[in-house]
Parts: C-alpha cells; structure tokens; sequence
C-alpha cells in the first residue's frame, strides 16, 4: 500500500514527497528480500525517476531473482515510469533481464521492448518502456 502511495505521490509531482517512503520501504525490506527490494526500488523509480538513488538497489535485487521471467514481471512495472536521465544503471538492467534468443512467451518480450527503449539512447532520455 506505502509502495502505490509513493508512486502516486511521484506522479503527481511530488516526489520529494515519495522518497522517504520508498527509502522506509528499503530499509524495512533487509537485505535479502530481494523481491520487496526490487518493488520499492521500482517505485522510486516511478516516482521520482532518480536513477542514481534507485537503479542500483534494483540492479543489486535483480541479480539474486531466479528465474529470469519473474525478472520481467517485476520491470514490468517500469511502464508507468516517466523518461529516465541516461544512465549506465540502465543497460546493466537490460542485460539482467535479457533472456538467451528471441523470446519465447508474450510477457517476456518486455525485455526486447526495454532494449528498444534504451538503444539508441534519444538525446538525453530513455523511455524505460515503450508499452504505454
């Protein structure tokens, strides 16, 4: 619940607001609860979209999330985010999302919609998603 309220303050336009919450999230989430990670993580990207912030918490849950399709359920939550700064956080989130070859279910195709997204990168946004 403090998770949508968060990303419903940011897109609001007061994230200033949401951070806090998605910071509290964090910390109550520990270190290894990966998937709680991951989500707050998320949110603050949605929210206030400060890649530096929260990119690399999301990087870091990714990693330890197994298999890789539960990876894309999570990004996929990235379609509400507004454009990103470009960052380098940003393919190493590609990367861990990709899975080998052409994908093979139709939620997995998020992936190729992400590096879609990101490569080339238009000037100095990336649209993290491009399922609006």
């Amino acid at each position: 619940m403090q998770r949508l309220r968060a990303e419903a303050l940011g897109l609001n336009g007061s994230p200033e607001l949401a951070v806090p919450i998605i910071e509290r999230l964090l910390t109550e989430a520990g270190p290894d609860n990966y998937r709680s990670r991951a989500l707050a993580a998320v949110a603050g990207l949605v929210a206030s979209a400060d890649v530096d912030r929260f990119g690399p918490p999301l990087y870091e849950a990714l990693i330890h999330i197994r298999p890789p399709s539960a990876r894309l359920a999570l990004l996929q939550e990235l379609r509400w985010c507004p454009p990103l700064p470009a960052h380098p956080v940003l393919g190493a989130l590609a990367s861990q999302a990709t899975i080998a070859g052409q994908p093979v279910r139709p939620e997995d195709a998020a992936v190729h919609w992400l590096q879609q997204a990101m490569w080339p990168a238009p000037s100095s946004a990336v649209r993290m998603c491009a399922c609006r």
